[in-house]
């Protein structure tokens, strides 16, 4: 007989592909980047296996690197874990904010150190949180999207001319290639009372000669490594990093998320 704390019927069984299908449908009613429509064998397979990944190619758009991981965890937990800037989600990428505004909208920008003997990468993007959806899924749905800003590299290498742009030099940037596409979103999913689904998804061509679909075929690579980093940080270390005396972290709607 198996001790009562392991006893099957007293483990939260993982939502069915119905209520993964209605969370995906709650999102898309209202999100900046709508996700991809999942079959039935990979709803199933996301409930199975707890994560799917998959590259998306249709016609006359950008190639997507798309990912889905299925957590026993509440939304606060994995909104905070790949939102708090104190986490390095990309180390190659160095990041700054050049602007926050009292909605939450931010620029920012980015610069990628590229392996010899390609040249390095310089963007900047607009960056938000999707306030409207969260309101119509009654806070279920928390998307933060962002897209390319062109014209905002002007400003940054003001910023780097006078130093206050942390490593990166003007003349990195100057000697950097202009990233011509970039967007994406992160997303937290309400399923049910104990289960959420992370995603992360991104379209993006770097420019030079590297085409688009190789750079969203390595994103895809490193898809699940992303996702489930972002799962452990909200399991074991969000609770007692996210605390009183923290920076406010918006959330999805614009309101501070409640620290621990």
């Amino acid at each position: 007989m198996l001790p009562l704390l392991l006893a099957p019927a007293l483990l939260a069984a993982p939502p069915d592909a119905a209520a993964l299908k209605a969370a995906f449908d709650e999102y898309n009613s209202g999100a900046a980047y709508p996700l991809p429509s999942l079959t039935g064998e990979q709803l199933s397979r996301l409930q199975r296996e707890g994560v799917i990944r998959y590259l998306r190619a249709a016609d006359g758009e950008p190639h997507m690197a798309f990912g889905a991981l299925l957590a026993e965890l509440d939304r606060d937990r994995l909104w905070v874990a790949c939102q708090d800037l104190h986490y390095v989600t990309v180390p190659e990428v160095y990041e700054q904010r050049l602007a926050l505004d009292d909605r939450g909208d931010a620029i920012w920008f980015g610069y990628v150190d590229m392996p010899f003997p390609f040249q390095d990468r310089a963007y900047t993007v607009d960056v938000w949180n999707t306030h409207a959806l969260a309101a119509a899924s009654e806070g279920r749905s928390w998307e933060h999207g962002w897209r390319l800003r062109p014209e905002g590299l002007i400003e940054a290498r003001a910023l780097a001319a006078e130093g206050t742009l942390g490593a990166v030099s003007a003349e990195q940037i100057d000697d950097a290639i202009q990233i011509p596409f970039s967007q994406g979103a992160w997303a937290v999913l309400t399923v049910s009372e104990t289960w959420s689904l992370l995603v992360h998804h991104s379209a993006a061509s770097i420019g030079g000669a590297i085409p688009a679909r190789v750079v969203s075929e390595l994103a895809l690579v490193g898809m699940e490594r992303l996702l489930r980093r972002v799962e452990v940080r909200a399991r074991d270390e969000i609770a007692g990093h996210y605390v009183v005396g923290h920076e406010p972290l918006a959330g999805g709607d614009g309101q501070p998320v409640p620290p621990w």
